[in-house]
């Protein structure tokens, strides 16, 4: 009866070690230095006022409260000899089922195109109307390497 259990016994030892996890072993995904990399966003920024630091070629987020469904947008403003605007979005917020409305969001991902200072300028306003209902200026130093 020995004799048989002693077969299974070790069977039975190596499925369990088999299925346990390595432990002390590396089993995080490993990264393809050859494939390229997806671009990373540098920052989010939403307060005006405030200073940018990016490198060329990088892409960065304004983000400013908005409700497009009053009418209202905010209007970037920029010089294109520095920035790209690269994409803007509208993101709504959270709201209750049902809700017509409901603000959120403008988002404007821009990218460096060479070093130096810039400012980008946004206005919040109609399009079919003169006035302006609330301003923000961001400053963007854009540098070669690292900021």
């Amino acid at each position: 009866m020995r004799g048989l259990c002693l077969p299974w016994l070790c069977i039975a030892s190596f499925l369990l070690l088999s299925c346990a996890p390595h432990y002390g072993q590396d089993v995080s995904p490993q990264v393809d230095q050859n494939k390229p990399q997806q671009p990373t966003i540098a920052e989010q920024y939403a307060e005006g006022s405030q200073t940018i630091a990016t490198i060329v070629g990088k892409e960065f987020v304004i983000s400013l409260k908005s409700n497009p469904t009053t009418g209202y947008n905010w209007e970037p403003s920029f010089d294109a000899a520095f920035l790209q605007l690269v994409a803007t979005e509208f993101r709504q917020a959270a709201a209750e089922p049902g809700v017509v409305g409901a603000g959120g969001e403008q988002r404007f991902t821009f990218r460096g195109l060479k070093a130096g200072t810039t400012e980008v300028w946004f206005v919040y306003k109609r399009p079919w109307e003169q006035g302006v209902v609330a301003k923000r200026v961001f400053t963007v130093c854009i540098q070669n390497g690292v900021p």
